[in-house]
Formats: C-alpha cells, structure tokens, sequence
C-alpha cells in the first residue's frame, strides 16, 4: 500500500506532461542545441507551450499537488539554466539567483509562491498580481521565459531571419532585458524574505 500510495502522484497526467517537458528539453539539448537550432527552437517551444497544457490538465482532473507545483518549476528553471549557459556561459548567475529563488518559495510558501506575501513592496505585488496576470507580470514573465530563447535566436540569426542590425531588435532586446530586470527585483525579494526567516531568534522561526 505504500508502494501505491507514494506512486500514485507521480502518475498524475499533469506530472506526466511534466516528465515529457523535461524529455524534450534532454533531447533538444542533448543532439540539435548545437547542431541544428531551427529544430532545437521548435523542441524548446514545445515544451514552453506543455508548460501551459499541464496547469490546465492539474485543474481539469483535480491534480493540482505540491509535487505537481514543484516539477512545473524545476522544469522550467532547468530549462532556462541549459539555454543561459549555451548563450553566454557567465551569464548563468542569472539562472543560478533563480534556482535559489526557487528553494526560497518552495521553502517558505511552496505552491502558493505565486501569492505575493502581504508585506512585499509594491512592485512586486504589481509584478505577482493575479498570478502574474498584470501588465508588470506579463512584462516580467516575457522576459524571464523569452530573453534567454530570444539571444539564442539572436545568436543564430542567420538560421531564424532575426535582423540583429535593425532598432527593432535592440529595442525587443531591451523591452525584455526590463522583464528580466523586474523578474530579478521578485526573486531577490523572495530571498531576502527566507533568509529573514532563518535569521530570526529561534522561537520567532518555528
């Protein structure tokens, strides 16, 4: 019974969409990251447009775990941390202050880590609004998920047509480059808020 009882949530069909998401990233990575681009885009975006398909799988089978909550992030960070290090190795500081965010929020909040804490400034509470679904979240959720594909693409102009040498691509570029900047002001906050909490006297942290 704990056998089935522990495997049970694994099976979920929005975990499942997740162990897909995570296959496709491997595969993308794993032999056309390199090789051939157009077909690495095309598995990477895949697995962006899954990471849609399972929140709406977890609501419409009444799936939505702790578990589930976690993998749909770790996929997502896991893919960004391989696409920032094949864009610029010295740029994964910027997915590395994501991954401690990530343990922040699962830490403090776990699956509600999109619920910003009432005591957060008001930047962030417009950045986390709704879940995101705000002008500053749409903003900052563009340019944490499509910076990073975005200077791929730009990097591999000659495959996906992307005029590098006209404004309109600085300008994208620094439309997202302030996503990206917003995205850092919510994840250090998040920080900043766990490490308040180890740091406090031990009667105030239980």
């Amino acid at each position: 019974f704990f056998f089935v009882n522990l495997m049970h949530p694994l099976l979920f069909v929005p975990n499942l969409i997740g162990y897909l998401r995570a296959l496709l990233l491997l595969v993308a990575f794993g032999v056309y990251v390199e090789s051939s681009p157009a077909v690495f885009v095309l598995l990477y975006a895949l697995q962006a447009a899954l990471d849609a398909v399972d929140g709406w799988a977890a609501r419409r089978f009444n799936q939505c775990t702790a578990f589930g909550a976690w993998l749909d992030v770790a996929v997502d960070v896991t893919g960004r941390t391989m696409i920032w290090a094949v864009v610029s190795p010295s740029l994964v500081v910027i997915p590395c202050v994501e991954w401690m965010c990530f343990v922040c929020t699962h830490a403090q909040v776990g699956a509600q880590w999109k619920q910003a804490n009432q005591t957060a400034p008001g930047l962030v509470v417009g950045i986390m609004k709704n879940g995101f679904k705000s002008p500053l979240g749409v903003l900052t959720i563009s340019g944490i998920h499509v910076l990073p594909i975005w200077l791929y693409c730009a990097a591999h102009s000659q495959h996906f047509f992307i005029p590098t040498h006209l404004p309109l691509y600085a300008v994208g570029t620094a439309v997202l480059g302030v996503g990206r900047v917003l995205g850092f002001v919510a994840e250090l906050w998040y920080i900043r808020l766990r490490l308040v909490f180890l740091l406090a006297p031990e009667d105030r942290a239980k």
